[in-house]
């Protein structure tokens, strides 16, 4: 089956309302308190987070020779996901930045900026590098791709934001004396 705008429609559907429980899920367990101390763990899973997502990506025997392949020149594949994932562990400490000072609940503008993350990239890979052009993305519209992606990176900088949780948690646990011990 080929891609097509309708199916991406539909998971445009499906990932805002994953990305709601997630949301829902990280507001009512990461309270602001806990949040402002995540700024070095958020920083770190991101850059893992990007890495890896890259990396995945660019070796993929499927998604490469099906995409990435007619947009990327091959000398970019071993540098890209190091690179996107430096570029995101900065974003990440600019996404804490921005939404610790801004009214409300910071995990909601953390994972909206995040959302708004995926516009440059996705509209220069459409309009200046041809991706709905590929074997893969063939027949998807360019505003069901934009709006599939925006929900895509919530549903991303969720999952950071939830792991860096869970890593700042279990650095605590280990950070906390044994008792009986000196």
């Amino acid at each position: 089956m080929n891609a097509s705008s309708t199916l991406y429609w539909i998971a445009v559907l499906v990932a805002a309302l994953m990305d709601c429980a997630l949301v829902a899920l990280l507001v009512w367990r990461v309270k602001p308190a806990r949040f402002r101390q995540l700024k070095w763990p958020l920083g770190i899973v991101a850059g893992i987070f990007w890495l890896a997502l890259w990396s995945w990506a660019m070796w993929d025997p499927f998604v490469w020779e099906t995409c990435y392949q007619y947009v990327f020149p091959a000398w970019v594949r071993p540098y890209w996901p190091f690179a996107f994932g430096l570029i995101n562990s900065g974003l990440a400490l600019l996404f804490w930045w921005l939404a610790r000072r801004l009214p409300g609940n910071p995990i909601v503008y953390l994972v909206l900026l995040g959302g708004l993350e995926s516009f440059p990239g996705h509209l220069r890979a459409i309009y200046r590098m041809g991706i709905l052009e590929t074997p893969l993305l063939k027949g998807i519209s360019a505003a069901s791709a934009l709006v599939f992606g925006f929900f895509e990176f919530i549903f991303y900088w969720s999952i950071i934001l939830g792991l860096s949780a869970l890593l700042a948690l279990a650095w605590g646990h280990w950070q906390v004396p044994k008792r009986g011990k000196r």
